[in-house]
């Protein structure tokens, strides 16, 4: 490794969030470029990305996923130092000092400067086959602090990789230490089992198989988020059932192969080939790094890419011409700052809306717009503050750019649930304030539908439209859509109390009472919270009926 590569590390710890992590990457490129190197793998995913642009319809995603490709694929073109071994040691001693020493002082689980747990511990406990004894101490130590169960994992298969027995022995006691004793990690694992909501992986896996075998061709790069609501895990046998969906497929293979169909597939296996390739301990780190990601699913992270860029040999170059790079270089950067900077903007101009700054906020979505006017969140940034403002102003023009705004994002972005809801509640507040007319009426009912089939298993969506139409005394869709609620979540209590109002059955008042005790101690999680809660200030002035004993 050059000299002056080693300073870079100095700027490490400062790294908080992981959106850095890219432009630290790039600081280094200077330090360490050799334009002979290079991988065709991630120039095969910007091509994916564009081929399945016709089935997605969604560009946003597509060129996000297009430019972090490219970046990565600069990294495999140009991070070659003259010691990769002490490169990566040197990076994972940073993050394991940094684990060490955010768990001690925040305490919880430590995120490090990477924002992801899993993929520091992961990171850290792959590094065990090329690490000193006393390195790897630190690395188990940091995993620890990280309470990730996939990194300790990691951590004893790579104890009978290729360590010495008398250091294999040593660490090996150092792991069964933090099992017994209690630690972070150990508490972490304990809580883990009681947690009904820790969904197992292979329900997971189950799930993403199921979005294959139904779009073979793929759903489109990074889009598996968008389709995860539609395919929510039950809890069977807890007041909640469908609390919560699993965003990402915990699979970075699975994932890969979900988003990009048969081209996932490929790029898959000519991964795994090309490892193998590799001789020695650098083969053993992106063997542990693979078995890791086999639970999560890092996807185009740039950090998890890092030891690939280092350690994958010579001679697999599809690009290797200075011009070449340097324009993929340059593109990608200026797009991948620019699509982030639009971002940010929004985002910060969203903040400003919420704390009733509103000239701030309309000149950060000015900048914001003129840099990513393709980027849906954008535009729901900005729906979202022209709400906020009719909220304080009342004026109704408010209430009709927060509108268009939210159509632009649903153009940009057919499956974004956040789209229709703002257009549907915007409609909501210009007819409880100027009046609705038939056609919207029919147009709010026809957004919440489409809500509807995008997270079907969701019951709040349904309780809204419920106490729309309850709203509206049209009581015949009112009693429909919260009876629907209800047979997502049959304890919603909120559900049951708008029923009761609308049916006056006192059956619904005596299931509410029965179990309002048992609810309140689930009340600490805020998901369940909202679906179990019941102010029991509504009881007041209500004739009580005379309830049956609970069997």
């Amino acid at each position: 490794m050059r000299s002056k590569s080693w300073l870079a590390f100095l700027a490490l710890p400062l790294l908080i969030k992981a959106r850095f992590a890219p432009f630290y990457l790039l600081f280094l490129l200077p330090f360490s470029w050799n334009r002979k190197r290079g991988s065709g793998l991630f120039l095969f995913l910007i091509f994916s990305s564009i081929i399945l642009l016709p089935v997605t319809s969604d560009f946003s995603q597509a060129l996000f996923f297009a430019v972090s490709a490219a970046f990565i694929y600069v990294l495999f073109v140009g991070l070659n130092p003259e010691n990769p071994e002490k490169f990566m040691n040197l990076f994972v001693f940073s993050l394991a000092i940094n684990a060490i020493i955010e768990g001690i002082i925040k305490g919880g689980r430590a995120f490090t400067f990477l924002n992801d747990p899993n993929l520091a511990a992961i990171l850290m406990a792959s590094s065990i086959p090329i690490a000193s004894p006393i390195l790897s101490v630190f690395a188990i130590l940091g995993v620890a602090f990280t309470r990730s169960r996939a990194g300790l994992l990691i951590i004893l298969i790579a104890l009978f990789f290729s360590l010495k027995k008398r250091v294999k022995l040593a660490l090996l006691i150092v792991v069964l230490l933090l099992l017994i004793i209690p630690n972070p990690l150990s508490s972490y694992l304990e809580n883990m089992n009681k947690d009904p909501f820790a969904f197992s992986r292979i329900k997971i896996w189950e799930k993403s198989l199921k979005i294959l075998q139904e779009h073979p061709v793929g759903v489109g790069a990074l889009n598996y988020s968008s389709w995860a609501p539609a395919y929510r895990i039950p809890v069977e046998g807890f007041p909640v059932r469908f609390f919560k969906t699993a965003v990402q497929a915990h699979n970075l293979f699975l994932q890969f192969i979900v988003e990009l169909g048969p081209l996932g597939l490929i790029f898959v296996i000519s991964l795994v080939w090309l490892v193998f390739k590799i001789k020695g301990k650098r083969r053993t780190v992106l063997l542990l790094l693979l078995m890791g990601a086999f639970f999560h699913s890092f996807e185009l992270n740039f950090i998890f890419w890092l030891p690939f860029a280092l350690f994958m040999e010579k001679g697999r170059k599809l690009i290797s011409k200075r011009e070449t790079f340097s324009g993929v270089f340059i593109t990608s950067f200026i797009v991948f700052t620019i699509f982030f900077a639009g971002r940010y903007l929004a985002k910060k101009g969203e903040i400003f809306a919420y704390t009733l700054e509103f000239k701030k906020a309309r000149h950060y979505f000015t900048i914001a717009e003129k840099l990513a006017s393709y980027e849906p969140e954008v535009h729901i940034s900005q729906a979202k503050a022209y709400l906020k403002s009719f909220e304080v102003f009342g004026d109704k023009e408010d209430l009709v750019k927060a509108i268009l705004e939210a159509k632009k994002a649903q153009s940009l972005a057919k499956r974004n649930i956040e789209s229709y809801l703002i257009e549907a509640r915007a409609l909501i507040f210009y007819g409880e304030r100027f009046g609705l007319v038939p056609g919207d009426v029919r147009r709010v009912e026809k957004l919440y539908l489409r809500v509807f089939s995008l997270d079907p298993m969701n019951a709040f969506h349904r309780l809204e439209l419920g106490e729309f139409f309850a709203r509206l005394q049209q009581e015949e869709k009112a009693i429909f859509y919260i009876r629907q609620a209800l047979s997502i979540e049959k304890n919603f209590l909120m559900a049951r109390w708008d029923l009761y109002k609308l049916t006056g059955d006192e059956s619904q008042l005596c299931y509410i009472l029965r179990h309002l005790g048992e609810f309140k101690k689930w009340k600490a999680h805020p998901y369940i919270y909202r679906i179990l809660f019941f102010p029991e200030a509504l009881l007041n002035g209500v004739n009580l009926p005379s309830c049956p004993a609970q069997k």
